[in-house]
């Protein structure tokens, strides 16, 4: 008797024995050549045998699944595969055949179909082929219908043949009609036939009464009572009526209420011109008793820009009042800029004529040199002092701004390069010594922009410029995944999503 084998995976309080001592009591089992009486050892070693075969013969890549259109996602196992096959055998069934092999005429009797009756099939496809019956009733509609247009033909002509006796019985055979004697203002003609002028006539009267339109709705549109105080009277309180009679109280007709329009604006203009006179009086006292202080001194500016041109747009607007230069002479004002890793420079720039002309002023940041090229964000004050020899003002105004085309340049792309494996690419723009962390972070869809069902992410930094990859790994088939790449500078950051999206296939197994 064989000794027992002392295995590592033996549990506490059982014996253990060799599997070559241990004997099958079963059936013989042919298809695995399995007699009563061999040992464990055997059966184990057989059914392996079997199990590896099995395998072989359903495994996924072992089939070639070139003839089927793209599939997405593709069949990851033997149950798969085949199910795709019963779809397609599935379609395949429920296309009715081009012909019918029977008995032969009239029953099964196939014929062609004339081009005029051909139609469409369930699936769109042209019906060039009928059996016999079939064919013989569709030819039985299409006359029918034809009989049915006859017949509305046949009315339609025997009403025109009624229009037609009827104009010849009264408008051919007229006497002599009588004509208009003098010259028509519509035509232009002299001698025209009564009825041709008529016709004319209602013609002319039809447009000028689309153009006139409602004439009472126009009447009715006056807004101005005979109680409403006149505006070119001053104290407003003398009553429109009082301008009678030029003033119609109820008027009645267009004219009349053209009229009271005029009178109406006539009133306004007085009204104007009086308004025109305080006005002048009131500037002239104004500049008498006022002169301008650092409150009037009104200025904006919004910055965007950088990346590809490497340029900073400042555009200002506001007005400063005339007579204010800048202090000791000069002729520029600070513009100073600080990017995301704390360098700062300082520009000098015509501040004034930017405002007063809307003028754009371009700030190269590859040029100052302390600035970086590749900041996420930018600092932008801006420092002017004005006077107009006697009042001095120090303005000051900030504003901060992202780089408005870092994205673009870092064109974030998504890749399956194998199965469950999505490539994340992107641009790293950092110059030595700063440093840019990219965290990017993969979700899947359905998402809206900002938004996901979060999958992983990759944190990397970096001070030189290059192409960057993060790879993520064991995804699941059949889904689609995009990311984010997350660019930050000391606290700063932009985020910037891949334009593109990735169907990946399952991982094999």
């Amino acid at each position: 008797m064989a000794l027992p084998i002392q295995s590592n995976s033996t549990q506490e309080g059982c014996n253990p024995i060799s599997s070559n001592c241990v004997i099958w009591q079963g059936p013989d089992i042919p298809c695995i050549n399995l007699c009563n009486g061999d040992t464990v050892s055997d059966v184990v070693a057989k059914l392996a045998e079997k199990l590896c075969t099995l395998l072989d013969q359903t495994t996924i890549s072992a089939y070639d699944l070139s003839c089927f259109n793209p599939l997405c996602p593709n069949p990851t196992d033997f149950q798969a595969l085949i199910q795709v096959i019963l779809d397609k055998i599935c379609a395949l069934e429920n296309v009715p055949p081009a012909s019918v092999v029977g008995a032969g005429c009239p029953d099964d009797c196939i014929v062609t179909v004339a081009t005029c009756l051909q139609g469409k099939d369930f699936l769109g496809d042209t019906i060039t082929t009928l059996p016999l019956k079939d064919y013989v009733i569709r030819i039985g509609n299409e006359i029918c219908s034809i009989l049915t247009a006859i017949t509305t033909i046949n009315a339609d002509i025997t009403d025109l043949q009624d229009r037609v006796t009827y104009i010849e019985d009264n408008c051919c055979n007229t006497p002599t009609q009588p004509t208009v004697p003098s010259t028509s203002c519509i035509s232009g003609a002299t001698g025209m036939p009564i009825v041709s002028f008529a016709v004319q006539l209602e013609t002319a009267f039809c447009a000028l009464e689309t153009e006139l339109g409602n004439m009472g709705n126009a009447i009715a549109a006056q807004c101005i009572t005979n109680a409403d105080p006149q505006l070119g009277v001053y104290p407003a309180t003398t009553a429109m009526s009082a301008l009678a009679p030029n003033w119609i109280l109820s008027p009645a007709s267009l004219s009349e209420a053209v009229q009271n329009l005029w009178v109406a604006l006539c009133d306004t203009r007085d009204a104007v011109s009086t308004l025109q006179g305080l006005v002048t009086t009131l500037q002239a006292d104004l500049a008498l008793c006022c002169s301008p202080t650092c409150a009037d001194i009104v200025w904006s500016y919004v910055a965007t820009g950088i990346q590809a041109s490497k340029n900073i747009k400042v555009y200002l607007s506001g007005a400063v009042p005339a007579g204010f230069t800048y202090c000791g002479g000069g002729s520029t004002g600070d513009v100073i800029v600080t990017d995301a890793f704390g360098n700062s420079f300082t520009f000098t720039e015509d501040v004034l004529d930017s405002i007063n002309t809307g003028a754009v002023i371009t700030l190269d940041a590859s040029s100052a040199g302390a600035l970086s090229e590749n900041s996420v964000h930018y600092d932008v004050q801006i420092d002017m002092c004005l006077t107009d020899g006697t009042l001095t003002c120090n303005s000051s105004r900030y504003y901060s701004f992202y780089n408005s085309a870092w994205c673009t340049d870092r064109n974030p792309q998504a890749t399956s390069t194998s199965d469950g494996q999505v490539d994340i690419t992107w641009n790293s723009a950092t110059t030595a010594p700063e440093t840019t962390d990219y965290l990017v972070t993969l979700y899947t869809t359905p998402f809206t922009p900002g938004g996901g069902v979060f999958v992983a992410s990759d944190l990397q930094s970096y001070s030189a410029s290059g192409s960057r990859t993060s790879s993520f790994t064991g995804l699941t088939g059949g889904n689609l995944y995009r990311a984010v790449v997350r660019s930050t500078q000391n606290g700063k950051y932009i985020d910037c999503e891949t334009s593109t999206v990735v169907c990946v296939t399952a991982p094999l197994p």
